[in-house]
């Protein structure tokens, strides 16, 4: 229960300062922007994490323990994901 409140918090934190850098990149905001409606899944194998990334017209939204399909799925360690 306390790890899932500390990942929610955490992910609303990374949301908000994503999309508040995305204020400053508009080139990168209209990318995300032509994304709309579309999921991309992080999923992480160590530590396991599961975030979905959708794009809105606002920047983005992470989701956590994402269950339903996406459009592209990453996978990896966060490490290994984190190099690329």
């Amino acid at each position: 229960m306390i790890f899932a409140a500390l990942q929610s918090a955490a992910l609303e934190g990374a949301e908000k300062i994503i999309n508040a850098a995305l204020v400053h990149d508009p080139a990168s905001a209209e990318r995300l922007r032509a994304l709309q409606g579309k999921v991309l899944l992080v999923d992480s194998s160590m530590p396991p994490l599961r975030i979905a990334v959708e794009p809105s017209a606002a920047g983005i939204m992470l989701h956590s323990n994402w269950q339903d399909s996406a459009e592209v799925t990453v996978s990896g360690t966060l490490v290994s994901l984190a190099a690329m």
